[in-house]
């Protein structure tokens, strides 16, 4: 049992002697609200498919990701809230709009009763995003609101998605 704890307690201190002698101290995270998707590379396919749009609320009170109606048809409200963008050969960013089912556009202002609540110093799944079908650098946009009664909203855009075809 012994000679165990010894292997152990060599292997802990050439793992910390690898890196300086001293541990890795975790690194704070920052303060505000952050988008991410699931992932920053795709591929072009056959079918369409979706990558995970993340909030993360590392604030001391919850946010409320706003949403929008996008189009109603009896017994069906399509809603949405986020933008595509794709980065032009200049490197400036223009709303994608070709090949997006919903439309980006809204039938009407993004509202706080149909998005998603993100509670304080937590990560929440917020909805899934379109990738879009030709190769090319993407981003995604959405809005929140405060949870407070004010209608103000705040922008939030993620990380770069690269699309390549096969």
């Amino acid at each position: 049992m012994w000679s165990g704890v010894r292997v152990a307690a060599v292997g802990l201190a050439v793992a910390l002697s690898a890196c300086g002698g001293e541990p890795i101290a975790p690194q704070p995270t920052p303060e505000g609200v952050s988008l991410r998707a699931d992932r920053t590379t795709d591929v072009v396919t056959q079918a369409p498919h979706a990558t995970e749009l993340l909030v993360r609320n590392n604030t001391s009170t919850a946010i409320v990701v706003a949403k929008c109606e996008v189009a109603e048809t009896p017994g069906l409200v399509i809603v949405v809230g986020f933008s595509i963008e794709k980065q032009q050969p200049d490197g400036s960013w223009s709303l994608l709009t070709e090949g997006v089912v919903p439309s980006p556009a809204c039938a009407a202002p993004p509202r706080r009763d149909i998005g998603t609540t993100v509670p304080p110093r937590q990560e929440v799944s917020a909805m899934f995003g379109l990738v879009p079908q030709m190769p090319g650098r993407y981003r995604y946009t959405l809005s929140y609101f405060a949870s407070d009664a004010s209608a103000e909203l705040t922008q939030l855009t993620s990380p770069t998605l690269t699309v390549t075809a096969e």
